[in-house]
Formats: structure tokens, sequence, C-alpha cells
């Protein structure tokens, strides 16, 4: 798929492709083509196929539900594409940019020692007596004003806690530490351009690409706090 290319066009460019294959003689399976499909979608449709990927049995899939699937949440893919503003690297943890303010959107530091958050509205429990200091990448130092837990919705519908986030008053972007889910039993590669992130039994959990600033961020979808009395199926974080 060209970066340039919708949805609709690439559709219909694989169906035209697939049509003179097999008009030459070459079988071609319906799943062969949806694979190849959820191979070559660019990068901002990443965060689709990884849902299509672990929600739907692509044996029995048809090819005209992945179009309809992908058609209905090429919205989506197409704000993140939009978020391309960037964070000066140097300034990345201490910034105020209104620009990437967004509730859902983490970036993921291996130089960040802790997991952290400025909105206090979505942590679901916090010890305000824990204070701990922070020195930014510039030198600057801030204390915290507790830790607690914040809520998510997985993308298959479950519930899990981000744990030990660092309350930062007036932080305007939150911060994800590798060094912690390191620490948490998750492992990490980095294979052209993209990280790739994985539980402990080896199942990707996540990929990303890169940020102009070498960074990587992701969207999660957080939960309101009335939403805490909903059942949580585990408490260890997933993204999907």
């Amino acid at each position: 798929m060209e970066n340039n290319e919708n949805v609709i066009d690439y559709f219909n460019r694989v169906h035209t492709i697939t049509n003179q294959m097999k008009a030459n003689g070459e079988v071609m399976t319906e799943v062969v083509i949806i694979e190849k499909i959820l191979r070559t979608l660019t990068l901002i449709y990443d965060h689709i196929v990884m849902a299509i990927e672990e929600s739907k049995n692509l044996d029995t899939m048809k090819l005209e539900d992945l179009s309809k699937k992908v058609q209905r949440d090429d919205g989506e893919a197409q704000l993140a594409q939009a978020d391309s503003s960037d964070l000066d690297e140097v300034l990345l943890m201490a910034s105020t940019s209104m620009e990437d303010y967004c509730l859902g959107l983490w970036y993921l530091d291996i130089g960040c020692s802790n997991h952290m958050s400025g909105h206090k509205d979505r942590f679901v429990s916090i010890d305000e007596n824990v204070k701990r200091g922070i020195i930014f990448a510039d030198n600057s130092t801030i204390k915290t004003e507790g830790v607690g837990k914040i809520l998510i919705q997985r993308r298959d519908g479950k519930q899990s806690f981000i744990c030990d986030v660092l309350y930062v008053l007036n932080m305007k972007n939150n911060m994800l530490s590798l060094g912690k889910l390191l620490e948490k039993g998750y492992s990490m590669n980095i294979e052209n351009g993209q990280m790739k992130m994985f539980d402990s039994a080896k199942r990707l959990i996540l990929k990303a690409p890169p940020s102009k600033n070498r960074t990587f961020k992701i969207e999660i979808q957080i939960n309101e706090n009335q939403c805490f009395a909903a059942e949580i199926k585990r408490e260890d974080w997933l993204w999907h």
C-alpha cells in the first residue's frame, strides 16, 4: 500500500491484481489475500491490524468483511496520522505543548524511570502521601503529587490497570516507562523501524512506529472513573 493511497483504492487495486493472477492460473485463496493485505497496510493502520488479528479467525473471515472493517476504522487511523507533531527530544518529558495533548496518547521511553501522568481525574485510586522527586531531561526537577492506578480498556473489551503511575501536576504528556515494563517480565525488540513488545508468554501485545524524536507512542483507551465498578478480568496491563 502506498503512503498516499486510500483504503478503497487499495482494496480495488488488490482485487484487480488477484483477478489477473487467477486468470493466469494461480491459486489465490481468500485467506492468503487477507493475510497479504494485513501485511501491506501502512503503519497508521497497525492498531487496526492488531485488533483484527487478535479478535478474528482469518480462516473464516471474508474479504468483504475485512474491507468494511478497515474502512469503518479508517477515520481513527487518519486521526492517528494527523497527530504528527512531535516534541523536542530534550524537553520531551517536561513539555506542556498542547499540540501533543491527548488523554489517550502515551509515550514509551526507555529513559523514563516511572509511568507518569498529569491527569488526576484518570486515576481510579491514588495515594497522595507518596512524594517523589523527578529529574527531567533538561535537568529541571519537580515533585510528584502521588502514585496510583489508571483504568484502561483493552482492544478485546476487557479492562486492566496501569499500576504504579506517578501523578505529576500540570504534566501534559502521559509517559510509560519501558524499563518498568521490562522489570515486570515484558520483552521488546526493534526491527525494521518498529518496536514490538511481548508478554511473558511471548505473545505480541503492541507494535509502534517511531516518532521523529526517536521515541514511540501509542494510543490507549482510558476509562472514566465511573467504570471502576465494572468487573476487572486481570490486573496485568495489556494493550489489546
